[in-house]
């Protein structure tokens, strides 16, 4: 793999990319149709304010994605952003299809509340200053569960706005 204008470089263990910032390694997750995935994840040590993790899908267990930073790098994980996989209640979404094809379990066992509440006590678990969900795989459900999980301390991302972390933020 090559790029004109970029270092490309596969990374299988966690890498430093730059000042405060890495990428986790490839978390590999099972998913019932399109079968064994990996997705990275960016870490962003963000100074006076500690780790922000960046997620595109989400499709790796948040354990799986929290233990992994916690083991590699010794700084609290501070803020979470990005999709976390949880099409909860798709119905009269334009997502029913992410939540079958893109679950890891089948079609008569979807993501649930359950799956919700498990992911939202590995985050509060932490204590989390910003918790910020994207738009991606997420349901309305999903974006009031997280409302009301961490209040103030919860951002929905929309596209095309900022979120701005600094040490004065949370």
């Amino acid at each position: 793999m090559s790029h004109p204008r970029a270092d490309v470089l596969v990374t299988t263990g966690p890498r430093v990319i730059g000042p405060g910032m890495a990428v986790l390694p490839p978390l590999p997750r099972m998913l019932f149709w399109a079968g064994y995935v990996t997705e990275q994840v960016l870490v962003v040590n963000v100074a006076g304010f500690g780790l922000v993790l960046i997620s595109g899908c989400g499709h790796p267990r948040i354990e799986q994605i929290l233990g992994v930073t916690e083991r590699v790098l010794d700084v609290p994980i501070r803020a979470v952003a990005g999709g976390l996989h949880l099409p909860v209640h798709p119905a009269g979404t334009p997502l029913v299809p992410q939540a079958v094809l893109g679950s890891p379990y089948p079609p008569w066992r979807p993501i649930s509340e359950r799956d919700t509440e498990h992911v939202l006590a590995e985050l509060r678990a932490r204590s989390p200053r910003i918790v910020a969900l994207s738009g991606h795989d997420s349901t309305p459900w999903t974006y009031g569960a997280f409302a009301r999980a961490f209040g103030d301390r919860y951002r929905t991302l929309r596209a095309g706005e900022e979120l701005r972390i600094t040490a004065a933020t949370g």
